[in-house]
């Protein structure tokens, strides 16, 4: 492991526990916020896909924030070589922001 990812992840500590449903927060604390994207960042950027996919679906099925989380599943695609898979996303999320220029060049360099 990297010691980067050794840091964050004791940074991220509590970021990585799911609470359940019932007890789901109404809404993530920003540092909480930025501490699970940043972990879930992290996880792709050590090469632990699989790790990072399933803490994608714990805070995507909380049911908020889900913007973010979806700009992360589409960059896990890439990351996978599964290109269309990540285009196809890119293309939902320019649906809703059709003047983002970033997305729109994340979308070019998946097609």
């Amino acid at each position: 492991m990297s010691a980067a990812f050794l840091l964050a992840f004791a940074f991220c500590a509590q970021a990585a526990e799911v609470p359940s449903v019932s007890t789901a927060p109404a809404r993530l604390s920003d540092d909480d916020r930025r501490r699970a994207l940043f972990l879930a960042d992290l996880l792709v950027e050590d090469g632990r896909l699989g790790e990072a996919e399933e803490f994608m679906d714990e805070r995507y099925a909380l049911g908020f924030d889900t913007g973010a989380w979806t700009v992360r599943r589409a960059r896990l695609r890439a990351t996978q070589r599964r290109h269309a898979e990540a285009a196809d996303i890119y293309r939902s999320l320019l649906s809703a922001a059709p003047d983002d220029s970033g997305l729109m060049l994340q979308l070019g360099m998946q097609e």
